[in-house]
């Protein structure tokens, strides 16, 4: 899980139960800067938006720093930048079924894709998306993408087209494949909600309150079970992980990861 605000990542073990905090605030090898975005690539290794330092960081499956996507400069960190290979405030990282990594590079506004040897293969054209946030990858390899400049979803394909998936979203952040039904379809987080952006169905907020509070991100496991990171910016201290288990109704059943 990305804290940001404690410049951290924990790692959460399947009772819910946070068993490390990894991270300092810096731009050394292995610390990280409001990381906002964690994605977990085939072999096992871990890819980390570190947003602040401007760089996508890389570790083994146990931790141990293997690397990093974002050039130095000639200080020795990475340097924020518009040029291809150089990040702005990047946030969502995701792995495609062919290792490819996608990045919401959200300060440069663009989305790219790169690649297992780390080249940057895809740039998405300028003016094409505006503050990306969260991407879900879907098994074709397309990336659907949370654009909150444009309060839409967007599709980029493997070839870089850039379409508009859905175009009424308020404020959307994260993004997700999967779902309860037998169909899986791309879930998107707004300020209030959790919808079906390619249907009308929504997925009820916890506890029985009567909307979400900005439910930031989202990533639904193999066996159906739905994560939340919910931030509550209302709320002292409000930030929280759920976790939601199917009930067999198309709905979940509520817990606590992180509260």
């Amino acid at each position: 899980v990305g804290d940001p605000s404690n410049n951290r990542v924990h790692p959460v073990n399947r009772e819910g139960n946070v068993i490390a905090a990894g991270g300092i605030a810096g731009r050394s090898q292995g610390y990280v800067t409001r990381a906002r975005g964690v994605a977990f690539g085939p072999e096992g290794s871990i890819a980390v938006g570190d947003t602040f330092d401007h760089r996508i960081e890389l570790f083994a499956s146990d931790g141990t720093y293997i690397g990093q996507h974002g050039p130095l400069s000639r200080t020795g960190f990475a340097a924020p930048a518009d040029s291809p290979t150089r990040f702005l405030l990047p946030e969502t990282v995701a792995y495609d079924k062919d290792g490819y990594l996608w990045v919401s590079d959200s300060g440069n506004d663009r989305v790219k894709r790169i690649s297992p040897s780390g080249e940057t293969v895809l740039v998405t054209p300028e003016a094409t998306v505006i503050r990306p946030r969260g991407i879900a990858v879907a098994p074709d390899g397309s990336a659907y993408v949370a654009d909150s400049g444009q309060n839409a979803l967007l599709k980029v394909d493997v070839d870089g087209s850039v379409g508009v998936a859905r175009a009424d979203l308020k404020a959307p952040f994260g993004a997700a494949w999967g779902g309860p039904g037998a169909t899986p379809s791309v879930w998107v987080a707004t300020s209030t909600n959790i919808v079906d952006a390619l249907g009308t169905a929504r997925i009820d907020p916890p506890f029985g309150a009567k909307t979400w509070e900005r439910p930031d991100s989202l990533v639904f496991a193999p066996d159906g079970t739905l994560y939340v990171s919910e931030s509550r910016p209302k709320v002292e201290n409000g930030a929280r992980v759920l976790r939601g288990t199917p009930d067999g109704n198309g709905g979940y059943g509520w817990d606590g990861v992180w509260l």
